[in-house]
């Protein structure tokens, strides 16, 4: 995929429960770290009973590294129709994500209203020498 070795896995839920929404599809996944760098599937169960119809379009979604080090989805696109009982219902879609951002926060903790003391973590380096035995 654009370049990168990657392995082509379909996937599907083993047990679809009353009222959750799943993803079934393939996936490209790189070879040398396995980060998703493309899917494409849909929403799975769709949903179409006499009482309502929950129909989902097929779409695809791209991954790119962020920072260097972190995939994220980058665009996600769909154009299919679904098929509902009074007509057809064309769905075009195209989500772009931009400005991901780094998040960050600092925090507090708190032990019967007592603030806890800050732990203390040794600094990198090697570990310490044992006596010989």
């Amino acid at each position: 995929m654009d370049g990168t070795q990657c392995f082509v896995e379909f996937i599907a839920p083993k047990q679809i429960l009353s009222g959750q929404r799943y993803f079934q599809g393939t996936l490209w996944v790189r070879e040398t770290d396995f980060g998703v760098v493309r899917s494409e599937g849909q929403a799975v169960p769709q949903i179409d009973t006499l009482q309502k119809q929950n129909l989902f379009p097929h779409f695809t979604t791209i991954w790119k590294e962020v920072d260097a080090k972190w995939m994220f989805p980058v665009e996600t696109y769909a154009d299919d129709t679904l098929f509902f009982r009074d007509w057809p219902q064309r769905i075009r879609v195209d989500i772009r994500y931009v400005n991901y951002k780094k998040f960050g926060a600092q925090s507090t903790l708190t032990f019967d209203g007592q603030e806890a003391p800050p732990t203390q973590t040794p600094p990198p380096g090697p570990p310490p020498a044992t006596a010989p035995h």
